[in-house]
This record gives structure tokens, C-alpha cells and sequence, in this order.
């Protein structure tokens, strides 16, 4: 059985010698469910051609050379050549979580799947929702597993997934189970005082890039 994708060429011999491109060949297709033959092309100088099948039918083929004085004897394939895709499309992407957020901006990553249907060259759609909303928007088409979403509404919570593609098409998606919410994150730090009997406390935002006093206290405790 010969597959491939983009559709195989096939080249032709006959008495294990290659048939050569001097003259013209005439190949037919004969569909092996009805045994009925079909001209592919008549006046082929090269030795390989694309023939347009239907996607799991059977196929046998013949070709044969002819010159100025007619056609030579036929050569057929002894046996019938299916006609499918042998890639699939790919498994879901895997481990999809916010490693970054803003006020305007998510930060999403996830894992190639596991099985990439026998495509290794994926690209992915990223996706959004509002959280009310039934309808997703596409948002971007990339080839890394990364992609930072920007132009979020601050309060707004969202909906995120992520599906792989191939040759063979889109796979099914891993979508974020809870609600995601554009905002900033705040960090803080501690740090003993001149004297070290006491310490500041200070926030970050991370939009802003700055550390805002919060607290000097006696001792650690939570914020």
C-alpha cells in the first residue's frame, strides 16, 4: 500500500528496469470496488504523476509506454493501493496554566500532546471566552507553546484554551477549567530595619514596577 502526504508520485518498471521518460505513457486508475478503468493521463513524458483519489476507496493502477508506432504492453499493480491519510490529527495539548498576569494581559503555556499524529511539525489556536458568553473567539494562530493575550478588560473574567494542529487538522482543545481574571499580581518583601529589631514590609505591582511601603512590624506574620 503506498500513502503519503502531499498524494505520492510513483515511478514505474517493468521487468525490474525503470520505465524511462523517452516517448509518452499512458496510465489509467481502475476504482476497485466497481472494476471500471479510468484514464489518469495519456501524455505523460515524466515518469511520475499525481493522481486524485477518493479518500478510502481501492485503486489499482497500469501504465504503459507508446511511441509513433502505438502503445507498449501494460504493467499493473498486482495489488490494490488505498487511498487514506496516514497522519491523524494530534492529541490535546497538555499542562495549559497562567504563568503571568496583568492588568490587560494573560501569559498562557502549555506541553506539545503526546501523540502528534504522526505530524511532528504542530502549530496551535489560542482561544478565549467570556465567562457568560457560549461563543469563543480565535485569538491567534502560533508555533511555540507559549502566547501572551493582551487587550484583556480588567475585572473581566475569561475563558482560555489551546488545541494542536497538523496536516491532518485541528485536534480537540484543553480548555481552562476555572475563570481566568486580567489583573495585576502583588508581590511583597521583608527586610530587617537599621537597628534589626524590627522589619518593612512593601508591596510590588507588577505593572508598575515599583515597591510601596506597607507595614513595619515586631515581628513575621502573613499580609
Amino acid at each position: 500500500i503506498m500513502r503519503g502526504v502531499p498524494i505520492p508520485t510513483a515511478k514505474w518498471v517493468t521487468d525490474n528496469t525503470e520505465i524511462k521518460s523517452e516517448g509518452n505513457y499512458k496510465i489509467d486508475t481502475d476504482n476497485y470496488s466497481t472494476r471500471g478503468w479510468s484514464i489518469v493521463s495519456s501524455d505523460l513524458t515524466k515518469r511520475m504523476v499525481k493522481a486524485h483519489l477518493i479518500e478510502n476507496h481501492e485503486y489499482f493502477f497500469r501504465v504503459c509506454a507508446e511511441n509513433k508506432v502505438g502503445p507498449g504492453p501494460v504493467v499493473e499493480t498486482k495489488t490494490p493501493i488505498l487511498a487514506i491519510n496516514p497522519i491523524e490529527r494530534p492529541g490535546e495539548p497538555e499542562n495549559l496554566h497562567i504563568a503571568e498576569t496583568g492588568k490587560t494581559f494573560v501569559h498562557l503555556k502549555w506541553r506539545r500532546p503526546d501523540y502528534d499524529g504522526g505530524s511532528p511539525n504542530l502549530s496551535y489556536h489560542v482561544e478565549r471566552k467570556l465567562k457568560d458568553s457560549d461563543e469563543w473567539e480565535r485569538v491567534h494562530k502560533v508555533r511555540t507553546t507559549e502566547y501572551v493575550i493582551s487587550q484583556l478588560q480588567p475585572g473581566l473574567n475569561y475563558y482560555f484554551r489551546v488545541a494542536a494542529i497538523n496536516y491532518a487538522g485541528q485536534g480537540e482543545p484543553i480548555e481552562m477549567t476555572e475563570p481566568v481574571q486580567a489583573k495585576d499580581i502583588l508581590g511583597y518583601i521583608m527586610t530587617r530595619d537599621d537597628a534589626g529589631k524590627s522589619y518593612l514590609v512593601a508591596v510590588s505591582s507588577r505593572s508598575y514596577h515599583r515597591w510601596l511601603y506597607l507595614s513595619h512590624c515586631m515581628a513575621l506574620q502573613s499580609f
